[in-house]
């Protein structure tokens, strides 16, 4: 089949160009282009401008998106017949996610390098509207299955929000939970928003002479009655191993002070023999503290200013609470 004839199946074959006529098709299919991808190739990356869509005729492709972290996870695996791209190229959006060849790869770009689609809709607005009109039809039937599918299996909805979000082994919210909804919360809250993130100095030695197991079990003892020292409305996480962290939204430097205080008269004094028989053994913790848009003006600033803090903290004797004015250096 020639190059011709191959767009003009690709098209008839997709639930939004399969309404027009023949000769729309063929004219349609002059306008695109085949392109053709190597297995590692992208086709666009977030934040490419959104020109055009693409229709897979051969091969696969993998939807990526980044993370807080800059981590790439899949979100979707495309074959032939699927296409991409289509939303952002009506909208005049950028791209929101990566899309990158998994095998070699043919598809059918559309509109064709050099015009955009809206460049398509003012010289063909007969064929034009037609499209657009179905493309809207379409998408909405596809919401409308997301929306229907999201009610039918809440369930296994919350399961997986679940799985995504919370701590396996506190049931506290997790690291992936607090760096994706920090942006909302600054971007939410009227004034200053301060982070916490703590962790005890002298932990190891339960670890160390006790086990894990002991360590573990203090860690769930620890999530169990923290929340009886916070305020109403303060996020609490598991941070990463034995740290910790808070959000207060809307409170500043004073707030952040007093419940640091209170973090660390909860360790100093918490009854911990059960956990590591040590006769005059007690926790001590080190905070750390960074307030937006003090200290920082976007989330992962914040939080890159208040990790390195109660490392910093131990190093100085253990039990201190700091701030990013007391790194030496900075966000390092």
């Amino acid at each position: 089949m020639d190059r011709q004839g191959q767009k003009q199946k690709g098209f008839s074959a997709h639930p939004v160009f399969s309404t027009l006529s023949g000769d729309d098709l063929s004219v349609l299919s002059k306008l695109a282009n085949l392109e053709h991808f190597s297995s590692g190739d992208t086709l666009f990356a977030a934040e490419d401008p959104s020109s055009c869509m693409y229709i897979i005729t051969s091969g696969e492709v993998s939807v990526l998106k980044t993370d807080f972290n800059t981590h790439e996870s899949e979100i979707a695996r495309l074959i032939p017949g699927d296409s991409l791209g289509e939303i952002d190229m009506i909208s005049g959006t950028k791209r929101n996610v990566t899309a990158r060849a998994l095998t070699e790869l043919s598809v059918i770009r559309f509109p064709p390098e050099g015009m955009s689609f809206r460049g398509y809709l003012d010289e063909h607005p007969s064929t034009g509207s037609h499209i657009l009109f179905a493309f809207i039809a379409d998408i909405a039937e596809r919401t409308r299955k997301a929306n229907s599918l999201l009610k039918e299996n809440s369930p296994q909805i919350q399961e997986l929000r679940r799985q995504i979000y919370e701590d396996k082994l506190t049931n506290l919210k997790n690291k992936t939970f607090l760096e994706e909804q920090i942006p909302s919360i600054l971007a939410s809250t009227e004034g200053e928003t301060s982070l916490l993130m703590f962790k005890p100095d002298n932990f190891k030695q339960i670890n160390d002479q006790a086990g894990h197991e002991a360590g573990d079990n203090l860690l769930v003892h620890l999530a169990h009655i923290f929340p009886s020292i916070l305020p109403k409305g303060a996020l609490l996480v598991r941070y990463s191993g034995n740290e910790f962290a808070i959000v207060l939204a809307g409170s500043g430097k004073s707030k952040a002070l007093e419940m640091a205080d209170k973090i660390k008269e909860f360790y100093n004094t918490l009854d911990v023999s059960r956990f590591l028989p040590v006769e005059g053994f007690h926790l001590t913790v080190s905070t750390g503290i960074a307030i937006y848009p003090v200290h920082a003006k976007d989330a992962t600033a914040l939080i890159e200013m208040t990790h390195p803090l109660p490392l910093l903290g131990r190093a100085q004797g253990g039990n201190k609470i700091l701030f990013p004015e007391d790194n030496p250096e900075g966000t390092k």
